[in-house]
Parts: C-alpha cells; structure tokens; sequence
C-alpha cells in the first residue's frame, strides 16, 4: 500500500509541518524580542568606537574628553543583600546610559566589572553641565534605595583639546581624576598637569612602602621609656 495514494495522509502531513514551522517562527521571534530588549538595557558601546570616534574627533579638531567612571558599592553590600546591591546596581546603570546617550553627543563604555569610560565632545562647561545632571537623578535614585551616602560614584574627566595624546593614556589620566575625586570625597574632577604630577608621585611613594612591607624592611622597636 503506497502511504501518499491516501489525500487525507499528504493533508495531514502538511498541517503538522505547517504547525512545526509556525513553531519555529515564534519561537525565533520571542528570542528575537529578548535580544532586543536585553540590547536596551545593555546599550554600552563597545571600548574600541570609544577610541575609533576619539582619533577622529582629533583629526577634526573637536572637543575631547575622556571620563572615568566608578562605582563603588562594597559599603552597600555589608548592608544589603547580593541581590538588592545588583538592583541597584541596574538602576545606577540605566542613568549611566540616559546621561551618557549619543543623543548627548557621549557614548559610554564598561572598563570593568563596576567601572566605565564614557567620551564626550563637549566643552568642560558642558561636561559638568552633563555630570551635574546626572548627579541628580542619581541622587533621587539612590535616596529612594536607601543609598544615599553608602553607595559612592566618582568620576574623574580628561580634555585632550587640541593634543596628540593617546586613547589609553587620556583613560589613564581620566582614572587618576577619577581617585583624586575619591580623595577629595568630590563627585566630579578634572585632570590637570599638577594634580597628575602629585597623584602619580603619591602613588610611586604607596607602591614603594608597599614594597617595603613585602620585603620585610620594615619593623617595630619596642623602646621601654
């Protein structure tokens, strides 16, 4: 008996390969949509746009800034859950990517599990314009977490302006403006020739006592007076 002489067989096996493939094409769809909105919430650009778009803004003579941004959420966390800290966590990062937006002319890139560089060609004006209203609405978000004063962001700026320095090297100096902000317990700092002089030779002093240290060339005399 030959299977397809039967209409009804040839049918049904249509049918069940139609159902298959309107199958396959939800279920692309769905992962379709999650993808997409997982890119939404995970709009960070990739490192390397950041560096390709600030050798062209050189080349055009545009303003340049790099900024170093840290998160700091270890007093949080001796506080909170694991899972409350990645909350807020997202939060912080969601006005990392509304204030740091293309629309804004910045892009932002992760640099870390809990730091970002974000480049801007703006002005310094306009920059701590931008900061400052980022500042705000971290300030409503950190207050309406309970956060406020536990969880530390700095940020720390470097303008190339007209300079050849390098991509990796203006992160370096944004970074150092970044710690002197920690320092100074300020939100926002900009690098400049004498702060980056006194930070790097605070830090050459640090490692050497560090070294120091390891090598056992430190050590306590106890003097009875």
């Amino acid at each position: 008996m030959n299977f397809f002489e039967y209409p009804q067989n040839i049918i049904s096996i249509l049918i069940i390969c139609f159902f298959i493939l309107g199958g396959i094409i939800i279920c692309f769809a769905v992962k379709g949509k999650k993808a997409s909105g997982s890119e939404e919430k995970n709009n960070f650009t990739n490192i390397s746009k950041l560096e390709a778009s600030f050798i062209k803004s050189g080349k055009l003579r545009e303003n340049r800034c790099v900024m170093y941004i840290s998160v700091f959420l270890d007093n949080f966390l001796s506080l909170y859950s694991e899972e409350k800290t990645e909350e807020v966590f997202s939060e912080i990062k969601k006005l990392l990517l509304e204030s740091f937006s293309p629309l804004k002319n910045a892009l932002i890139s992760s640099h870390g599990k809990y730091t970002y560089v974000a480049y801007v060609k703006l002005n310094p004006e306009e920059a701590a314009s931008m900061v400052d209203d980022f500042n705000a609405l971290l300030t409503k978000c950190l207050t309406d977490n309970g956060a406020l004063n536990i969880v530390d962001v700095r940020i720390g700026s470097f303008f190339a302006f007209g300079s050849d320095v390098s991509f990796d090297e203006s992160i370096n100096r944004a970074k150092q403006a970044c710690i002197l902000a920690k320092n100074k317990k300020l939100l926002y700092a900009v690098w400049d020739i004498s702060s980056g002089k006194n930070l790097e030779k605070k830090i050459e002093i640090e490692n050497n006592i560090e070294s120091e240290i390891d090598n056992n060339r430190f050590f306590l005399v106890y003097q009875p007076v």
